[in-house]
Order: C-alpha cells, then sequence, then structure tokens
C-alpha cells in the first residue's frame, strides 16, 4: 500500500516553512511588545515604592495641618507649590510665601498659573526659617 503526498505523516520542509515564519513573526512581535511595555511597568513599580515612602510625611504633615506661619524645622509639610524656576517658589502662588529648596536639583518645575498649570501637591520637610523664607528638603509627590 503506498501513501500519497497528502497523506504522507513527515510533511515535506517547504510545507512547514509558513508556520515557522509564522512562529518567528510572533516571538520577535513579543519581544518588542515586552520591549515597549517594561519600562512603564518597572516605572510604576517604581512610582508607588516612592508614593510608599512618604506615605508616614503624608499623613503626620494632615495630622499637623501646618501653615506657612506656623511651620517649624523638622515638621512635615504637604502643600501646593508654584516651583517656576529653580529661584522661584512659592506656596499657592502666594509671592508672600517665598521657599528655598535645600535640594534644588531634586525639585521638578511645575507649569505655574501663566500657562494655565498651577501649583502641585509635593511632600517635603522643613529644614529652616531665614527671615521670611522657609527652606525646604523636597521628598516627592504624595
Amino acid at each position: 500500500m503506498s501513501t500519497s503526498p497528502e497523506t504522507s505523516p513527515n510533511p515535506s520542509p517547504s510545507s512547514r516553512l509558513p508556520a515557522l515564519v509564522g512562529v518567528v513573526v510572533g516571538l520577535l512581535a513579543f519581544g518588542l511588545y515586552l520591549k515597549l511595555v517594561w519600562p512603564a511597568l518597572r516605572g510604576a513599580k517604581d512610582r508607588a515604592q516612592r508614593v510608599a515612602a512618604t506615605l508616614p510625611l503624608v499623613e503626620e504633615a494632615k495630622r499637623r495641618a501646618l501653615t506657612y506661619q506656623t511651620a517649624r524645622a523638622g515638621a512635615p509639610v504637604v502643600w501646593c507649590f508654584d516651583h517656576l524656576s529653580s529661584s522661584t517658589t512659592y506656596v499657592d502662588g502666594r509671592g508672600s510665601e517665598p521657599i528655598e529648596w535645600a535640594n534644588e536639583k531634586d525639585v521638578p518645575l511645575t507649569h505655574g498659573p501663566t500657562s494655565g498649570g498651577g501649583c502641585e501637591d509635593f511632600v517635603a520637610t522643613v529644614v529652616e526659617r531665614r527671615g521670611n523664607t522657609l527652606v525646604l528638603e523636597y521628598k516627592g509627590r504624595p
């Protein structure tokens, strides 16, 4: 009994080629997907860790509810800051409440009221008061 080519148990190499190409293309597509998605997943994990690290400071700041006038060295605060440039930061956009940052390079810039952005909440600790200016250390975002 002879078997016809259609019912042969071992297909020819040329008939396996499309399946092999499909598997290779699928693996390449999956690798590209991982390359694009992995940084975003890792960034979300890093952000969650940073937020978790500031949580005790946020809770203490809410409990104390300090204002610009009542803030004391060592105390955490969560305020809305306008950080327009390295030399210009105010609480809630009030120029009468200037801020200096002990760790300026770590503080992100906000968009400011002129661009429609307004202030952003930051977690910080009070380092000291210099005259009418508070010196803060940026800790992150709540």
